[in-house]
């Protein structure tokens, strides 16, 4: 504080202020201290459900990139509604596409196979039929 001399008066200038108590600044210090750690408990259990997201996708996408039998049925559920959401349900998107294209897969297999044993039936009774027509030629020439 400042005393300032004023028209024959004295005039005190400056700020008053007490200091605050030592409860209160532990009382704050405290309080801030508790809040701290409940905002880091809020960041892990959230950090922590994202991780689990993720880590999900990235698991079943290591199980499709190493061949291993992967139950297309069994989709991720979307737990959230932002882009880890969006990743879940891109992820969804090409489960089915993959159970899409396995079937296919096995259709176009079965349709090849069919085919081949078409081709194969085809060729032997063409031969058999053949065979019999020139050795029924044959025969009759041979009698007559």
């Amino acid at each position: 504080m400042l005393k300032v001399p004023i028209q024959n008066n004295e005039w005190i200038v400056g700020l008053k202020y007490e200091v605050a108590s030592t409860k209160a600044v532990i009382f704050f210090v405290i309080g801030f201290i508790t809040l701290l750690v409940i905002y880091f408990l809020v960041v892990l259990y959230f950090s922590k459900a994202l991780i689990e997201d993720i880590s999900l996708v990235v698991k079943n996408l290591n199980d499709i990139v190493k061949g291993s039998e992967v139950n297309l049925d069994k989709k991720i559920p979307v737990t959230s509604n932002d882009k880890i959401g969006d990743l879940v349900i891109a992820f969804n998107k090409i489960l089915d596409l993959e159970k899409r294209n396995l079937e296919t897969s096995r259709e176009l297999a079965i349709i090849k196979e069919r085919t081949r044993f078409s081709r194969d039936v085809h060729n032997t009774l063409g031969q058999t039929m053949t065979l019999l027509v020139t050795h029924l030629i044959w025969n009759k020439e041979s009698i007559f």
